[in-house]
């Protein structure tokens, strides 16, 4: 990995790798108040759970901004892969072989994300899922590069707020995103598929944030881990 990096350092790299880098340096301040940043909801699907093995079958995505969430501002895709279908995995985000074939190129699918992303805040349920594959894809194109913007990841978020001297809930389960959507009154919307968890994500980032401004956590720096 190492010697790749080293190559690449010598090389000429992208530009629009170029330009997302440069980018991310006018990243936001963590001293900002959070309702003047844009925040960037994602979610995946993928082919299976281990990323050594499964590849990346959609990303979805919408803008957050001044408290308000628009369907219009969004970046979703499928991605064209060929990949042996587990019927398991069909049945919860319901991506057949032959959606993925009439998808676009994965290579176009990973620069489109991070031209929509820019310099914003992504957020996740279990974040560092999604992650992993999208760091996987963009590798794909520059050896050893990872996304680089500031990350909030909505179940640590969830237990940051939750924690309280006489309770605690340290269950795993109660942080899945169907389990944060009952306990905030928020209707499940496409359930399983990369755009409707990511809206629906978005809906309880809303509600935590209004949570955390009521509490006095008015900083950027709370949110981020």
């Amino acid at each position: 990995m190492f010697k790749q990096l080293f190559i690449w350092k010598k090389s000429k790299l992208p530009t629009w790798w170029l330009y997302y880098l440069d980018r991310q340096k006018s990243s936001p301040s963590i001293g900002l108040s959070s309702e003047y940043h844009r925040f960037v909801i994602v979610d995946t699907e993928t082919t299976g759970l281990n990323p050594d093995k499964a590849v990346l079958l959609s990303i979805a995505a919408f803008g957050l901004s001044r408290n308000s969430l628009t369907p219009g501002d969004h970046y979703s895709c499928i991605i064209r892969q060929q990949y042996k279908a587990d019927p398991e995995n069909v049945s919860i985000h319901g991506i057949m072989p032959d959606h993925s074939r009439a998808g676009i190129p994965e290579s176009e699918a990973i620069q489109g994300f991070l031209k929509y992303c820019d310099n914003a805040i992504i957020v996740g349920h279990h974040l560092g899922f999604d992650l992993k594959y999208l760091n996987k894809s963009l590798q794909k194109l520059i050896p050893g590069a990872r996304i680089k913007n500031k990350s909030i990841d909505i179940i640590n978020l969830a237990q940051k707020l939750e924690r309280h001297p006489n309770q605690v809930l340290t269950d795993e389960k109660a942080y899945s995103l169907d389990q944060l959507c009952n306990r905030y009154n928020i209707a499940p919307v496409e359930r399983h598929t990369a755009e409707g968890d990511a809206w629906v994500t978005g809906i309880l980032f809303l509600k935590l944030l209004k949570k955390i401004r009521k509490g006095g956590w008015t900083k950027t720096r709370h949110l981020i881990r």
